[in-house]
């Protein structure tokens, strides 16, 4: 069970993997933003093409019915507020494609009524991360097929590495089949069949 999850997880981040990297390659244009809503603070995800995956966070003075005028929290803004990003020093730091801002909305009286928290991703970052466990599922599968290769050859049992010289088709530690002596029982069989028949 472990084992197909592990398997399961890793295809799906084997597939998040190649998106970064088609989206990293250029291949793609596009902002598409995905919003959700809680309380007094919206979390929107950006897929920037020329800047990577930006995560923000805007938390408001008011809860979000009131600031969008609608009243659920909504997944899609359905109301309008107006505001501009307060004059002053920005608060931004860059390293490596990184990013990390934030900033203060203002209403036209100046008064402050958002503050917005920003993270920027690069392409390349997440290429990386998304890479991680399809890595070592990789790594997993060629180290077992090593051992279990490394367990033939020495007449060991592929699973429990119980010695098998002494031992038929199964093996007495575990009862897993041998197959390699499974194979060579397949292939005397025909040859008995046709020399029986003639």
């Amino acid at each position: 069970m472990l084992r197909r999850l592990f398997t399961l997880l890793s295809a799906i981040s084997m597939l998040f993997c190649l998106a970064a990297a088609w989206m990293w390659a250029g291949m793609w244009h596009g902002n598409p933003a995905l919003r959700c809503g809680r309380a007094n603070t919206e979390y929107i995800v950006h897929l920037q093409s020329d800047t990577g995956i930006v995560l923000c966070a805007m938390r408001w003075a008011e809860p979000l019915s009131a600031v969008y005028q609608t009243p659920d929290l909504p997944l899609i803004r359905t109301g309008t507020v107006k505001f501009t990003f307060c004059p002053g020093p920005d608060s931004r730091t860059r390293l490596l494609g990184f990013e990390f801002h934030r900033r203060d909305g203002c209403d036209p009286s100046g008064a402050v009524i958002m503050i917005e928290h920003r993270a920027t991703i690069p392409f390349w970052a997440a290429v990386l991360f998304f890479a991680v466990l399809p890595a070592f599922h990789a790594l997993a599968f060629a180290r077992a097929r090593r051992r279990r290769t490394y367990r033939l050859d020495h007449n060991l049992c592929p699973t429990c590495a119980y010695d098998l010289r002494a031992s038929k088709d199964i093996c007495p530690e575990c009862g897993t089949r041998d197959p390699r002596r499974c194979a060579e029982g397949d292939a005397q069989a025909p040859e008995a069949e046709g020399g029986g028949g003639g």
